[in-house]
């Protein structure tokens, strides 16, 4: 997004927000989840377990592990390593 002006940018984010908004809904995604997918979406990297961890304090590993898997199975995100 470089250069490409403020306009731009804010355009791009628009875009991002409904995208995600489309994912959630047609998936039928938890919180938890719409937060791990805007994360990853937001770095265009990759997302660990432990960065979820740190956006979701006290929620059980196991449980986010499940979460993340839902969302590979799902097709919103997939794995890698």
């Amino acid at each position: 997004m470089k250069g490409a002006g403020p306009f731009h940018e804010i355009q791009y984010k628009g875009s991002q927000a409904m995208k995600l908004d489309v994912l959630v809904f047609q998936h039928k995604l938890s919180g938890r989840q719409k937060l791990a997918l805007e994360s990853l979406m937001a770095k265009e990297e990759d997302f660990n377990i432990q960065e979820y961890e740190l956006l979701c304090p006290g929620i059980n590993r196991r449980s986010l592990q499940r979460d993340l898997a839902d969302l590979i199975e799902k097709g919103s995100s997939r794995k890698r390593g």
